[in-house]
């Protein structure tokens, strides 16, 4: 949670609880993503993923460099939603 919240300049001490980290995922991360999802919808090129994806910085050090291609957006949206599932595993947050 820190790491993340380095990342998009939150000062806070967000990991401090489990609180706190809850209203970090509402307000930084989920709104983000679906801020992403929409515009990534809307667009469907092949590079809309790999230049909207706002947690690039988090998920730079996991293996198969580069995380998108930009070649295919099926391809490139399925790897972010896998993205999207660890961070969601990694703030204990169950969605349907």
């Amino acid at each position: 949670v820190e790491k993340m919240a380095r990342q998009f300049g939150v000062v806070e001490d967000v990991a401090y609880t489990c609180e706190t980290a809850g209203y970090f995922w509402l307000l930084h991360v989920l709104s983000r993503w679906e801020k992403f999802l929409a515009h990534a919808e809307r667009l469907r090129t092949p590079n809309a993923v790999q230049e909207l994806f706002p947690f690039q910085e988090f998920f730079a050090d996991a293996p198969n460099q580069p995380l998108f291609k930009g070649k295919n957006y099926e391809e490139d949206m399925a790897r972010a939603r896998g993205c999207f599932r660890h961070l969601r595993t990694m703030f204990q947050v169950r969605f349907r």
